[in-house]
């Protein structure tokens, strides 16, 4: 078999980015990057962005606006929203209660 005698073109390509400083005194800097580690730098920067979002949504007052679901924070909400109707429904009671007496008074 024949050897193949042209470099492989795979995993070569650079990347190169440029800092052209707005005041010409400045030296310009530029650094360059292959694809592997053009890719590390991306999942990297997107890593710490989810990390950041998350942070925010656990620690500050923006994770109550949010809905989360979880079966405990929907059990203790149910056990709430049944202690509410419960009340309601005595309320209720209690208001057509006086309103029947009212309007007995009223006789």
């Amino acid at each position: 078999m024949l050897a193949e005698t042209t470099p492989s073109r795979k995993g070569n390509s650079k990347y190169t980015v440029v800092f052209l400083p707005s005041d010409q005194s400045k030296k310009l800097r530029s650094f360059s990057v292959n694809a592997i580690g053009m890719a590390a730098i991306a999942l990297t920067a997107i890593g710490i962005i989810i990390s950041l979002v998350l942070v925010a949504i656990v620690y500050t007052p923006l994770g109550r606006v949010l809905p989360i679901a979880s079966p405990e924070l929907e059990r203790l909400y149910g056990q709430k929203v049944t202690e509410i109707q419960r009340q309601l429904n005595s309320l209720v009671v209690e208001v057509t209660t006086l309103q029947s007496y009212n309007e007995r008074l009223r006789i």
